[in-house]
């Protein structure tokens, strides 16, 4: 007896330890204020809780990280808005380029901070994953009143951010995922949950976080939250009606998430409209065939020997090749979870990190133009 409320006393302080570490004020979210309100609160909660790391100051870091928004111009519909959602560790930075894509098909563009990111990595053991929903869904809110139509855009854990919030919000006018987790690529993802008091980090890197957009380190609490995520989602799935819209991009090498859930979603759910655009490694030419009549599924090589790329990433949906952080020309570098020295450029192949070779991590989609093209025409076609 004496051992077992020994062991629960340790629990305990673990669990008190880890909350510990941060405990500064929570990251601002779009409630009811004006966007640019919402960015100025936002540059101050950075400015006192940022730890820089990466390429330059302090300063320039956050003007680059902050959330943003594009307007299109004056001869497009500007009643219709479009919220841009990151992935965990990730920040507004990343989805510049969508961002940027959107605003051209005339969607009001921006994107919001999600609560424990963009200042230091272990503000990640202070959030829960319902604060990451309440803030999307005050995000929607807030949006709902200035614009006629409101959509959510997502990449990895802002796939999923975006699927929960549509579930439980039939306003949603369409939805757009790119890499989302729906599932977590490893069948111990279960464990996290229990792991996290006990282990603070997943892993660590050998050299310091070269890419200031976004955290390479992690605490475990946040993957335990993303996993309790994608449980609360497939709950809400069982007792979802017919889904709005919703264009869907995902590589099928993705080591992150579980393409193969994706797919299955994309499949078995009922929607008024979707599109998958299935990027395979095992494909030849670009296909597309329709599993239903209100469906299309694209199946696009991923495999690509003249620019020396394997196949595509978790992080390359997202990003052009002409990006000067992520693109052809990126001065970060990924090769291997703890990013070993990187072959020369001329040796080098792209793709998504596995056992087999050493690649540098593909961070942008060769097809990216051509994916927009889909989603211009998956908004003004009916099928």
């Amino acid at each position: 007896m004496m051992h077992y409320r020994s062991l629960l006393t340790l629990l305990f302080i673990a669990m008190l330890s880890t909350t510990a570490l941060a405990n500064g004020k929570p990251t601002p979210t779009l409630d009811n204020i004006s966007f640019e309100r919402y960015r100025q609160k936002t540059h101050q909660w950075l400015t006192e809780n940022r730890t820089g790391f990466g390429a330059g100051t302090v300063a320039e870091q956050i003007k680059l990280i902050l959330p943003f928004e594009i307007t299109p111009s004056a001869n497009h519909n500007t009643k219709r808005a479009i919220i841009l959602l990151h992935g965990l560790g990730d920040t507004p930075f990343v989805m510049r380029d969508l961002a940027a894509s959107f605003a051209k098909l005339g969607f009001t563009a921006r994107t919001i901070l999600l609560p424990g990111h963009g200042g230091k990595p272990i503000q990640l053991t202070e959030v829960a994953y319902q604060d990451w929903q309440q803030a999307v869904h005050q995000a929607v809110l807030t949006s709902s009143q200035e614009f006629d139509e409101v959509y959510l855009a997502g990449y990895s854990l802002g796939g999923a951010l975006g699927l929960s919030e549509t579930l439980a919000n039939p306003n949603i006018k369409g939805l757009f995922l790119f890499s989302p987790v729906l599932q977590i690529n490893s069948k111990l993802a279960f464990a996290t949950v229990f792991l996290q008091h006990f282990k603070t980090w997943l892993s660590t890197p050998t050299i310091p976080n070269p890419d200031f957009a976004r955290f390479e380190i992690l605490p475990t609490h946040a993957a335990a939250e993303t996993y309790k995520l994608t449980r609360a989602i497939k709950q809400q799935l069982k007792v979802a009606g017919t889904l709005p819209p919703t264009f869907i991009a995902v590589a099928e090498a993705d080591a992150t998430i579980s393409a193969t859930a994706v797919k299955d979603f994309f499949e078995q759910q009922h929607f008024s409209r979707a599109e998958l655009l299935w990027f395979s490694p095992h494909i030849q030419q670009n296909t597309s065939t329709k599993p239903s009549p209100n469906k299309i599924l694209w199946q696009v090589p991923s495999h690509i020997p003249e620019q020396n790329i394997v196949d595509f990433s978790h992080r390359s949906i997202v990003s052009k090749p002409d990006n000067p952080h992520y693109g052809i020309n990126s001065p970060v570098e990924y090769c291997g979870f703890n990013y070993p020295p990187c072959p020369p450029k001329a040796q080098r192949l792209y793709g998504e990190f596995n056992t087999n070779v050493v690649v540098s991590r593909l961070m942008y989609n060769p097809y990216f133009d051509w994916m927009m093209q889909q989603i211009q025409l998956f908004l003004t076609s009916e099928f």
